[in-house]
């Protein structure tokens, strides 16, 4: 498989799957990543954590109550203790599905696609990337990855830790800061902004700057022509297979 960077110079426009398949199989599990395979989708996006334990898990949420209907949050519980909790039923009675570790995903999707993994804020920043690393060279797949984040601070310790590795930084939805503003601030590769902030400033600043900007929650046929008219470099949705069928008509 090509390195992620050089998929990246030889494609115009790529689709995402975000948390994998997630509009179809409970999100970030390896269920949702398996959906997305179906499809050939050569990207998939899955939430990382560190567990209390230092263990690198794929969850989205701070706490467990929106999936497992439980009031913890993955910072305050084991690997051990996080290993048998429910995160398919909630989507359907037909998934039992487990909160999967990064390399069970990695192993998963190993030669069939590539991995955005978006890093969620974390107490413990330098432990977090160290533990990501430790995972990302074990698995043999840095060439094969892109780290995104809300939080600029993690980017940068990931950057100091390995200066080839990419990155993009996600957009504030609170902020009005600018494609090239945000750059030239983290010194990332690309910004990634969901889609109700792809205002017409926003759309020609990243025109100006010759900026690849991704978009997120991209689900229906006018999101998605409003961003191919807009030129986006990339869409994130959880719907890949209605997506792609779009994009080949």
């Amino acid at each position: 498989m090509k390195s992620l960077k050089e998929y990246f110079q030889e494609n115009n426009f790529i689709v995402v799957a975000h948390r994998g398949a997630s509009g179809l199989s409970p999100e970030n599990t390896i269920s949702a990543c398996i959906e997305a395979l179906k499809y050939d989708i050569k990207i998939i996006e899955v939430d990382v954590r560190l567990t209390k334990d230092n263990e690198i898990v794929v969850f989205h949420d701070e706490l467990l109550a929106r999936i497992a209907n439980l009031d913890k949050s993955i910072e305050e519980l084991t690997t051990d203790e996080i290993k048998n909790i429910d995160v398919g039923t909630w989507f359907s009675e037909k998934f039992n599905e487990k909160i999967p570790t990064l390399k069970e995903i990695i192993d998963t999707i190993r030669d069939k696609a590539y991995l955005i993994i978006e890093l969620k804020t974390n107490n413990n920043r330098e432990v977090f990337i160290d533990k990501l690393f430790e995972i990302i060279k074990s698995t043999n797949y840095h060439d094969y990855v892109m780290l995104v984040s809300f939080d600029p601070d993690l980017l940068q310790i990931a950057r100091k830790y390995d200066k080839n590795i990419l990155t993009c930084i996600i957009k504030d939805p609170n902020s009005n800061v600018l494609p090239h503003e945000l750059l030239s601030q983290t010194q990332s590769d690309g910004v990634i902004c969901s889609f109700d902030e792809l205002t017409d400033e926003f759309i020609s600043d990243k025109r100006k700057y010759k900026i690849p900007v991704g978009v997120y929650d991209v689900d229906t046929m006018q999101q998605l022509e409003k961003c191919l008219e807009a030129n986006i470099y990339g869409i994130g949705t959880n719907f890949p297979e209605a997506i792609l069928k779009k994009i080949e008509k």
